[in-house]
């Protein structure tokens, strides 16, 4: 293959995510297809079967990546989201999830740069099986008075998982559709 050059194609670089991540377990999803450069173009869920809107905080969604290449490529993935406010709702999100890590869950995020990325999935030509998201983690913390509000009454939950690949970017068309669909 050979190295590749990385020319800067934005005047500008949003840093962060928007503050609404989408999830669905992997096995709720019938296809994924990908064009030639490994852009997922198409998402086809089984019937009667949708995506889960997560809102987390502003400025509280981070992606991370930590991978080493010898003969192959592994990486550790994080994914952390926050909420504020403990409520019978979150409860019974977090608990939901909970419910369905083990089964496994494809996740979608919207950068800063009004672009999405899926993970969760792979390429069927790659060699690696699907690696959905298959551990979380929840903290809460109360605060202890009611000046805490920095780190009191907050929710964080991390995804976690080890892949041989990383995210996956999403054509625009699936990107403005969420972006629709988060606005509603």
């Amino acid at each position: 293959m050979g190295l590749i050059d990385y020319l800067k194609i934005q005047s500008s670089n949003g840093m962060g995510n928007d503050n609404r991540v989408f999830i669905i377990p992997y096995d709720d999803i019938d296809t994924v297809t990908f064009d030639n450069d490994d852009t997922v173009t198409g998402i086809t869920l089984h019937s009667n079967k949708e995506w889960t809107r997560l809102e987390a905080d502003i400025n509280s969604v981070i992606y991370s990546s930590s991978g080493d290449q010898s003969v192959t490529y592994f990486s550790d993935q994080d994914l952390i989201i926050d909420f504020t406010g403990k409520s019978k709702e979150t409860e019974k999100t977090i608990n939901s999830i909970k419910d369905e890590i083990n089964e496994g869950l494809v996740i979608i995020r919207l950068d800063g740069n009004h672009k999405g990325w899926i993970s969760g999935i792979s390429i069927p030509r790659d060699s690696y099986i699907n690696m959905p998201w298959n551990e979380v983690s929840d903290n809460f913390n109360s605060g202890e008075t009611i000046e805490d509000t920095e780190e009191g009454n907050k929710y964080s939950l991390t995804f976690k998982r080890s892949s041989g690949v990383k995210e996956y970017l999403l054509h625009s068309d699936i990107v403005n559709a969420f972006w629709d669909w988060k606005a509603a």
